[in-house]
């Protein structure tokens, strides 16, 4: 395991960022402001939802400025777009904090795509801050310094717990766990509070989703496990300190949802035991995107702008995937638009 001294002389490790203030965003906030426009709004989500049949719904998308031959690459193209244009306009890479999820995708598609001894095209993704046409050399060679440093010196935990279990989800928790390590050293560095709340906040309701999922699950046995059941899927950095997320956990549902009508979460709070969890994924979703839009539609300047615009383009670009899958499959509008995800605009 490399130690950071060693990882920063590998010479590619991310490690510092340059730090910003919002006096730095004067001009790239104004050009942002003007893109926002170009975002798919929840009313044309809607209209979009009542596309009958693919060919319609590619001629709508196509006058919502998404053409191609392949609507998914189309959608991919138009993201990507969004973060070559946010690192343009901050002058370094302090957003890229928030590739780094893909990053830890293809890694944890790396390390299991190995085990089952196949390839791993098809499974990675091209949104990460290191290249996907590099991925395979850098694996063959076992050389991770491209990668941020905490994800860079979980690989060889996942492989190791995984050789020990034979459990997959290892691999994923602890590569998730490095992943959002690395994000919030990134948002720390670069000095941007208001990316760094975001990130926390995330981090809440990734962990709230996971202890309704536990939950259902019912695998621990006893009051001791349950503790260090519930502690080694959850994600520190968060909020929400670890401790009461696990007493939430031995209290059951009803001691979750009780928690979650308090407000702190308003929209979760409207949810009920006998909810999905698909539906808490998605009010989860919903909470982050509100909680964005609150905190940064109407601020004159600064860093939260371009943040908010990678969260409203990553969820624009969830729901383009989600209409384009649906449609094909001959879902019904009503059931699509249940299935959409709030935008920013």
């Amino acid at each position: 395991m490399l130690s950071c001294l060693e990882y920063m002389q590998a010479g590619e490790g991310k490690v510092k960022h340059k730090k910003s203030s919002d006096q730095d965003f004067l001009y790239s906030t104004a050009r942002i402001r003007a893109l926002e426009n170009e975002i798919c709004s929840n009313e044309q989500f809607a209209l979009l939802s009542e596309a009958r049949g693919e060919g319609e719904l590619r001629r709508l998308l196509g006058e919502a400025g998404l053409e191609g031959d392949s609507l998914f690459e189309a959608v991919d193209k138009r993201l990507q777009a969004a973060y070559a244009l946010v690192s343009e306009l901050a002058g370094s890479d302090a957003f890229d904090v928030l590739r780094f999820p893909y990053d830890a995708h293809n890694l944890k598609s790396m390390i299991k795509a190995d085990i089952r001894d196949m390839a791993p095209e098809g499974l990675l993704l091209q949104f990460g801050t290191v290249p996907i046409d590099r991925l395979q050399g850098l694996w063959q060679n076992r050389d991770f310094t491209p990668f941020p440093f905490h994800m860079a010196n979980a690989v060889g935990s996942a492989i190791e717990a995984y050789a020990k279990t034979k459990d997959p989800q290892k691999i994923d928790t602890i590569l998730d766990k490095a992943c959002y390590q690395d994000m919030l050293a990134g948002a720390e560095q670069a000095e941007l509070p208001f990316l760094l709340d975001a990130i926390r906040m995330k981090i809440d309701l990734t962990n709230l989703l996971t202890v309704l999922r536990l939950l259902r699950m019912n695998s621990a046995q006893n009051s001791q496990s349950n503790n260090a059941f519930v502690k080694e899927h959850l994600i520190d950095g968060g909020m929400l300190p670890l401790e009461q997320l696990t007493k939430l956990f031995d209290g059951g549902e009803e001691a979750l949802f009780g928690f979650l009508a308090l407000g702190g979460y308003p929209i979760l709070a409207k949810l009920g035991q006998e909810t999905s969890l698909a539906a808490f994924e998605r009010a989860a979703d919903d909470e982050y995107m509100c909680y964005i839009r609150d905190h940064t539609k109407y601020i004159a300047f600064g860093g939260p702008v371009l943040c908010a615009y990678l969260a409203a383009r990553e969820t624009e670009a969830k729901n383009f995937r989600i209409l384009i899958a649906s449609v094909r499959n001959g879902i019904s509008p009503a059931e699509i638009k249940e299935r959409l995800r709030f935008s920013y605009v």
